[in-house]
């Protein structure tokens, strides 16, 4: 479980810290900077998948997490996460 929070919650958390000195400048001279995470559909809290991958689903519902309170707290900068369904 910590390789996957590591990799899949932490590894973009530390992805934005890095880059948001860039996207905040962004937003002052071009505007509409956006921060996307790699989601999943296993990160999901309200359908979860049926089967047994409760390491990688915490990691990732971690990313959505985080994905959400960068867009609520960083009003300059759009914040989502995407994945494809299938």
């Amino acid at each position: 479980m910590i390789d996957d929070f590591t990799i899949n919650t932490i590894g973009p958390l530390i992805l934005y810290q890095s880059f948001a000195p860039l996207l905040q400048a962004s937003a002052e001279s071009q505007g509409n900077p956006k921060f996307v995470i790699i989601g999943s559909s296993g990160g999901q809290i309200t359908e979860m998948a049926p089967f047994p991958i409760a390491s990688y689903g915490v990691s990732k519902a971690g990313a959505n997490y985080l994905a959400k309170k960068i867009n609520q707290e960083v009003e300059e900068i759009a914040s989502f996460s995407i994945w494809r369904v299938n």
